[in-house]
């Protein structure tokens, strides 16, 4: 998302003409920053479920949770500063933010106007400390597995000659015997084609397919699960086996994340995405534990943040069987 299409969106949840010149000559200098990760006007309730909103969030996984206030000294335009009634209930708001995580940011409509290169150097600092943090819990929730040598065994010299040759006869013949089982079996399965028709070896071969295959019976014209991100913008229909499931109830629209074929941080998975208002739709299949299962799934296929996804709004789009 482009900071032109973010502000095209948003420019009407922003409160003051000190919000616009922070977006504008602010967070639109900001380096990397994902505009799609930046919310206007994110609401969260405090201590007391009082409904409060913060001026922009930043929120990029699970480390990157930033809040940013843009204050001004004089809010109620009487020329005066807050009252002590209205300082306790800021103070209040902001221990809130931070107890659920956030890392509060505020800026003066003073700094705002005349330092915004402080703030801007405030917001990046801590964005790429956080990112840092990021980064560090993904590797650290998949560590590489360590490769472990077997140990070396030196071969013992043997002092008969003779009977060493004798030994390597044995495994010789024991191959020779091996290879003749199996020319017999394919003699057999020659001679059962010719004898008893080619519907008796269709049925042994149906009944050595693998199971996948049966799943591709109940999910017709389905492409596998790796090529989705070869359809990008396009609706298809595709299979897989369900790896994990994450529900983040604490997190604005409550997703939930089904994934398919692979699970983060493999950047090749699927991620079927729900919302929290779709979220009755699927539930009996969530109900139930449907991880190892196989999915057959139809939706448009979309990407967030390099990742391929599909959004599920209606029961008929999941199937799990």
């Amino acid at each position: 998302m482009t900071p032109q299409q973010w502000y095209a969106q948003n420019r009407h949840l922003l409160g003051s003409q000190f919000e616009h010149f922070f977006f504008e000559n602010i967070l639109t200098s900001i380096p990397d920053l994902n505009f799609a990760s930046l919310q206007a006007q994110m609401s969260f309730r405090d201590d007391d479920e009082k409904q409060r909103y913060c001026d922009f969030a930043i929120r990029e996984g699970e480390e990157v949770r930033i809040a940013i206030e843009v204050d001004g000294y004089d809010k109620r335009g009487t020329g005066e500063g807050m009252t002590h009634a209205e300082f306790v209930d800021w103070q209040r708001r902001q221990s809130a933010l931070t107890s659920q995580g956030w890392h509060v940011l505020r800026f003066a409509n003073h700094d705002v106007c005349n330092e915004p290169v402080r703030c801007r150097n405030n917001i990046h600092s801590l964005l790429l400390k956080l990112r840092h943090k990021e980064a560090a819990r993904s590797s650290h929730a998949s560590p590489v597995p360590t490769q472990t040598r077997e140990p070396v065994v030196a071969p013992v010299k043997n002092t008969h000659p003779t009977r060493k040759a004798k030994r390597r006869k044995k495994p010789i013949k024991q191959e020779l015997k091996k290879m003749a089982v199996s020319a017999g079996l394919v003699a057999a399965v020659v001679l059962g084609f010719i004898f008893y028709g080619q519907p008796w070896l269709t049925n042994q071969l149906q009944n050595a397919l693998p199971t996948s295959a049966a799943a591709a019976q109940e999910c017709p014209n389905a492409i596998h699960w790796s090529e989705v991100r070869n359809h990008m913008g396009e609706t298809v229909t595709t299979q897989g086996l369900i790896k994990r499931i994450t529900y983040k109830p604490d997190v604005n629209g409550s997703p939930t994340w089904i994934e398919v074929g692979a699970s983060f941080p493999n950047p090749d998975r699927l991620t079927l995405l729900i919302w929290d208002n779709n979220r009755p739709e699927f539930a009996s299949q969530l109900s139930q534990n449907i991880i190892g299962d196989d999915a057959c799934v139809m939706g448009k296929v979309s990407e967030y943040r390099g990742d391929v996804q599909i959004q599920l709004k209606d029961a008929d789009q999941l199937n799990v069987y």
